[in-house]
């Protein structure tokens, strides 16, 4: 049977079309620009040139991967298996409503982006259970979420305080598949307003550190790869674990515009504020053939 990885969600309860004006799209292209304009007065063209094609390609080839059907092929009992954890990074809007109050606001294909990553991360719970457990093709809601409670990994979420009340709610939903005690969201030392502090603050919960295992890393094509350069700044992952990336695809609209956003971001965190590397964090891309 073929499902959707919205299988187990209700529509959005407003209108995502509905989003308020106020220059945010503008103001941020802007900034990106500006900062774009002192990269280039203080590192050289050539090598500027050279990391940015890097980090496109690095984009392109974890967006070639970011499809359910590759995924699920690539799930075999031995990979489910290995993963110790997924993580799920918060993104624009939230579960109810396709939107928030943030820099994203106006850029219409960011819309339901935290609701397809979560949505995912409940796809990819069931599909590691199943592939664990061997029970293949449950429909039952109440049934599916039993059989995560088995099989299925911890989920590591740690957005602002704001998302992670909104996460803990949603969990206590009827007819959401995901248990609540599968939620970790851990401490941080810092307070979380972003990317970076999601990774620069965190800490893996000791129970969840296992030699050998996998981090399940859930999130869309191109904050994965500018993660990956920050990962390799701040080393907030334990070095006897692997990561592997899970990406959400990003709407036909948006891979432009948000291809070079997450470039402009990399690039930035490199050059002119220290919080990434020139070189990404070891990962594999699940579901590249």
């Amino acid at each position: 049977m073929k499902e959707s990885v919205n299988k187990f969600y209700k529509p959005f309860e407003n209108d995502p079309k509905k989003v308020p004006s106020g220059g945010v799209k503008g103001r941020l292209i802007k900034l990106v620009a500006e900062n774009f304009e002192q990269l280039e007065t203080l590192v050289p063209s050539k090598e500027l040139h050279k990391v940015s094609n890097s980090i496109k390609e690095e984009i392109e080839r974890i967006r070639q991967a970011a499809d359910p059907k590759k995924a699920d092929k690539a799930l075999t009992k031995e990979v489910a298996e290995n993963i110790a954890v997924l993580w799920d990074f918060s993104g624009p809007g939230n579960y109810d409503d396709a939107y928030k109050n943030d820099r994203y606001t106006e850029f219409s294909w960011t819309r339901g982006m935290e609701r397809q990553r979560l949505n995912y991360t409940a796809w990819l719970s069931k599909k590691i259970a199943e592939r664990i457990s061997g029970i293949n093709e449950e429909t039952d809601g109440a049934k599916v979420k039993s059989l995560i409670e088995m099989y299925g990994p911890k989920i590591i979420y740690n957005g602002d305080q704001n998302e992670n009340k909104k996460v803990i709610d949603l969990l206590e939903r009827d007819g959401i598949i995901i248990p609540r005690d599968k939620l970790i969201i851990p401490p941080s030392n810092i307070e979380i307003g972003n990317t970076v502090d999601q990774i620069k603050g965190f800490s893996l919960p000791k129970e969840l550190h296992k030699p050998g295992k996998e981090i399940g890393i859930i999130s869309h094509e191109g904050q994965l790869a500018r993660m990956m350069h920050i990962f390799a700044k701040f080393k907030t992952i334990p070095s006897d674990m692997k990561v592997r990336l899970f990406p959400v695809a990003t709407p036909d609209e948006g891979i432009e515009t948000y291809t070079k956003l997450e470039i402009a971001g990399t690039l930035m965190g490199i050059y002119l504020k220290n919080y990434a590397s020139k070189e990404s964090y070891p990962y594999v891309i699940h579901g590249e053939e």
